[in-house]
C-alpha cells in the first residue's frame, strides 16, 4: 500500500488535521465496549493524543517517543481483539486503532483496519459511522475513488444530524481527491453547525484559491488547457470542461473536436459512427455542443435565434433532459430541400442556461486516479485547472441528421444528453 501525499496540500492538511485531532473517535460509544473500563487509562491516552497518529507524519518531532505510542496502541488492539461477541462499537474502535497504527507505518494494520470496519458494517449496516470511518481510512491511504464512493454510502445512511467531524473528514477527503467544490461545500456545512466561518472552511478556501486558476479576461484559452479527458468508462470517454461547467461521455470511437475558449464562447463537435439506412447506405450525422457567456440583457430565445436553422418547418420538441435544467427551449426543424437524397434534413436543438453555482464543481468533479509505483513513499502534484466562470452561461446542443436515419440518430442523441451534466 502506498501512502501518497500531494505536495501542494501536505502542510495545509497537517494544519487541518491538527486542528481537528479528535476526529471520528469521539463518535464511538466507548462505554458500550466490553472490558473498556479495564483499559480506561489507555483509552484516555488514545483520545487525548489523536494528533500524533490520526494522519501520517513524515518527521516525528513529538515529545512522546514513537515507539511508546506504537506500544500503547498495540496494547489496546491486543486487549480488545480476543473479546467474544464483539459489538459495533468494539469493531469501530479496533478499526480506528488499526488505522492509527497504519498511519504510524505498521503496514499490516491497513488490512486489520479494513477487517474491523467491514465487521462494523456487517454488525450495523444502516449506521453511517462505519462507512464514514472506512472512507476516512481509504482517503488517508491514498485511495480517493474508494474513499468518495464509501462516503456516498455514509451519506445515504444518514437518518439524523451527523457528527460534525464527518464534515471535517469528508472535506479533507474531497480535497485529497481533487474535488474542491465538494470540499468547500462540506467545510461550509461545518461552519453552519458552528454558527461561524470555521477554520476548516478558511483553509479549504485557501487551497481552492491556490489550485483553481482565474481565466484571462481577453485571451484565448486553447482547447488542450480547457478540456480534460478522464479516461474511459466502459466504452465511454469522459470529458470535462471546468471553465464552462461541462461533463459528458461519448463513445471512444466517435470523432471528437474540442474548441478553444474565445470571445466568451467554446464548442465541441461530435461525429458518431455512421448508421446504415434501410436502403443499405451508410449515413453520417453530427452533434454540436456550444457554451457561451450570456450577453447583458440577452434572453435565451435570442441566443437560440442566433443559431437556429432556416428550415421551412419548425415546432417545439420535448427532451427529457430539458426538464432537468433551470430554463430550456427545444425545437425540431425539418426541410425536404436540404439533404433531399437522404430524406431531407432533421435538426433537433435544445438551449438552456445555468446561473453560477454556489459551490462550483460539485456536479462534474470526480475523484482523481492516483498513479501507482513499486511501493514506498510517493509525492504527487495535482494539475491546476480553471475555476468555473462566475457568470450566467447559455448552452446549445444540436443534432444534425436526416430523414433516413432520424429515429436511430435521435436515439443516440438522447443517450448523449443522458450523460450530459452542466453546472
Amino acid at each position: 500500500m502506498i501512502k501518497a501525499l500531494f505536495s501542494y496540500l501536505t502542510i495545509v492538511l497537517i494544519v487541518l488535521l491538527s486542528g481537528y485531532a479528535h476526529a471520528n473517535i469521539n463518535a464511538i460509544y466507548l462505554s458500550r465496549i466490553p472490558s473498556s473500563q479495564s483499559i480506561n487509562k489507555e483509552l484516555t491516552f488514545l483520545k487525548e493524543n489523536c494528533q500524533l497518529y490520526d494522519h501520517w507524519v513524515h518527521d516525528w518531532n513529538y515529545s512522546v517517543p514513537k515507539d511508546t505510542v506504537v506500544a500503547r496502541l498495540t496494547f489496546i488492539y491486543n486487549k480488545l481483539t480476543p473479546i467474544l461477541n464483539k459489538n459495533e462499537e468494539t469493531y469501530l474502535l479496533l478499526g480506528d486503532v488499526a488505522h492509527y497504527l497504519y498511519n504510524l507505518e505498521l503496514e499490516p494494520y491497513y488490512e486489520k483496519a479494513l477487517t474491523n470496519y467491514k465487521a462494523a458494517i456487517t454488525s450495523a449496516s444502516s449506521d453511517y459511522r462505519a462507512y464514514w470511518f472506512l472512507a476516512n481510512h481509504y482517503s488517508l491511504a491514498a485511495q480517493p475513488s474508494l474513499a468518495i464512493a464509501t462516503y456516498n454510502i455514509a451519506f445515504r445512511n444518514l437518518t439524523q444530524k451527523p457528527d460534525e467531524n464527518l464534515w471535517v473528514d469528508y472535506s479533507i477527503a474531497c480535497t485529497n481527491a481533487g474535488m474542491l467544490g465538494t470540499a468547500q461545500f462540506a467545510a461550509h456545512q461545518l461552519s453552519l453547525v458552528q454558527g461561524k466561518k470555521s477554520h476548516l472552511e478558511e483553509q479549504i478556501t485557501t487551497v481552492a484559491a491556490h489550485q483553481l486558476k482565474t481565466p484571462p479576461a481577453d485571451t484565448t484559452i486553447v482547447a488542450k488547457d480547457l478540456w480534460g479527458s478522464y479516461g474511459k468508462n466502459g466504452e465511454k470517454l469522459q470529458v470535462i470542461n471546468w471553465l464552462n461547467g461541462i461533463k459528458f461521455k461519448v463513445d471512444s470511437l466517435w470523432e471528437l473536436q474540442l474548441g478553444d475558449y474565445k470571445n466568451k464562447t467554446t464548442f465541441a463537435t461530435f461525429k458518431p459512427l455512421s448508421i446504415t439506412a434501410k436502403n443499405g447506405k451508410k449515413i453520417d450525422y453530427s452533434i454540436l455542443l456550444l457554451a457561451k457567456v450570456a450577453d447583458n440583457g440577452e434572453t435565451l430565445q435570442q441566443f437560440l435565434d442566433k443559431f437556429s436553422t432556416k428550415s421551412k418547418n419548425k415546432k417545439p420538441y420535448v427532451f427529457e433532459f430539458g426538464k432537468k435544467t433551470e430554463n430550456s427551449i427545444s425545437i425540431e426543424a425539418t426541410d425536404p430541400d436540404i439533404y433531399p437524397n437522404i430524406g431531407g434534413s432533421h435538426f433537433y436543438t435544445i438551449v438552456f442556461e445555468r446561473n453560477p453555482p454556489e459551490f462550483a464543481g460539485m456536479k462534474i468533479e470526480e475523484p482523481i486516479t492516483m498513479p501507482t509505483n513499486g511501493g514506498g513513499m510517493a509525492y504527487y502534484t495535482m494539475n491546476a485547472k480553471y475555476k468555473h466562470l462566475p457568470k450566467k452561461i447559455y448552452y446549445l446542443v444540436m443534432l444534425d441528421t436526416c430523414g433516413f436515419i432520424n429515429n436511430e440518430s435521435l436515439s443516440v442523441f438522447n443517450d448523449f444528453l443522458s450523460t450530459f451534466v452542466v453546472e
